[in-house]
């Protein structure tokens, strides 16, 4: 497995070479290949350190180990609200920026499973490795590794240090003493991490590329607080939007695979918010006996007309009739529509249903983190002795999918 150092710098390229004599020292994955994160600034420095004045290469001889992959294609400058390099990260907009720069590159060095990630927080702003040790944290693997350089007392931030070489001239302090090159201890501290990359899905992954840095956290954040989401359907666009109460921005869109998929969202969705609990998994007889629920198929029409940009027919009322005059429309758009009416002619049962629900929340999971999903999905439920919603357990015979969101969080928006 290829190994890459990535690391945010600032004005001290030398964490680079600090930080590759302690994995040389403390045998550890020699890196193949280098990339920074950095300022317009920082960039400069680093090529003038590391390249121009040879000492990368000076290192890896003196050592005897191969020189990583390194050239200024591999200097991530991040640029700032106005999409233009960042100088020096001073400005809130710029922290914006920052963060969100950092948080797409991890996320897209981490979809490479055959990489290992050898992070390092050892240079930048206070900020800049906040943001890249939370992008670790998020995106991080069980194979990648977060590490931290320190440095014997004289030894930081001086200019001409790069490491502890046995060939080098003394340095001077900044309190003017003179300091051996080769005296000076170098230790790589690995810093433990929380891995929540399991609860992303790989959309969820690509989506991350997309969005700020805040939307990505507060979507994470809002599972811990239902209360606080606002979910719009779009009949139009066919999307789910998620929104935190108060806030006018939009966190996601989520676009559901056909019009019957977002159909049924959109009859669920309608009956939750109308206190209807007739719409179950099985419509059972008197014997127990599944039979096809010609009612939400009816339900399910007429959601699909509109969406299909058709009107029912005045005195259109019988299952089979409606079938009947949206078959034209599904032989000259959507072959696939055109089976899902077939089969909504004879009533729904749980055979089309289940593989249904199923679309529904592989979307959500696909779009969102997995707590939040659960939230936005729909769920069998029962009602409680005092009025309350509940998960439904195996003793209940037949519990009818509702939300665990309360049904004033949801907003219908008609064509």
């Amino acid at each position: 497995m290829k190994t890459l150092l990535l690391a945010v710098t600032g004005m001290s390229p030398q964490v680079i070479t600090e930080t590759l004599w302690a994995i040389h020292h403390e045998q550890g994955a020699w890196p193949a290949e280098i990339q920074l994160i950095t300022t317009s600034e920082g960039g400069k420095r680093a090529i003038d350190g590391l390249l121009t004045q040879g000492h990368l290469q000076r290192l890896c001889h003196e050592i005897g180990r191969p020189l990583p992959l390194f050239d200024a294609s591999r200097i991530h400058v991040v640029t700032g609200a106005e999409d233009l390099p960042v100088d020096d990260a001073r400005s809130r907009e710029d922290h914006e920026a920052l963060a969100d720069f950092i948080m797409s590159k991890v996320a897209e060095l981490a979809n490479d499973d055959a990489l290992q990630i050898h992070a390092s927080l050892a240079g930048g702003r206070k900020t800049m490795t906040y943001y890249f040790g939370y992008a670790m944290s998020l995106f991080g693997r069980d194979q990648d590794c977060l590490t931290h350089v320190l440095i014997s007392e004289g030894y930081e931030n001086l200019e001409d240090f790069y490491y502890p070489s046995a060939n080098q001239a003394p340095v001077t302090s900044r309190d003017g003493r003179k300091l051996e090159t080769a005296a000076a201890e170098v230790v790589l501290a690995d810093i433990p991490f929380v891995r929540l990359s399991d609860s992303l899905s790989p959309d969820m992954r690509d989506l991350a590329r997309s969005i700020s840095f805040r939307q990505l956290v507060i979507l994470l954040n809002m599972a811990a607080h239902p209360n606080q989401i606002r979910v719009e359907l779009n009949v139009g666009e066919q999307t789910l939007t998620v929104f935190k109460r108060g806030r006018p921005d939009a966190l996601t869109h989520i676009k559901l695979a056909s019009k019957p998929t977002f159909a049924l969202m959109w009859v669920l969705v309608q009956a939750h918010m109308d206190g209807d609990h007739s719409l179950q998994r099985r419509n059972l007889d008197s014997q127990g006996n599944e039979v096809p629920d010609r009612g939400m198929a009816l339900m399910l029409l007429e959601k699909l007309y509109p969406m299909c940009g058709q009107t029912i027919p005045a005195g259109c009322v019988q299952l089979e009739a409606q079938v009947e005059t949206l078959q034209d429309y599904a032989e000259l758009n959507d072959a696939n529509f055109l089976r899902t009416l077939q089969t909504l002619s004879g009533g729904v049962t749980s055979n089309w249903l289940t593989p249904q629900i199923s679309n529904i929340r592989k979307a959500l999971r696909n779009a969102l983190p997995d707590p939040l999903a659960a939230l936005l999905s729909p769920a069998l439920m029962t009602m409680t002795s005092d009025g309350q919603l509940e998960d439904a357990s195996k003793k209940d015979l037949n519990p009818s999918y509702r939300f665990r969101l309360s049904p004033d969080q949801f907003v219908i928006n008609d064509i």
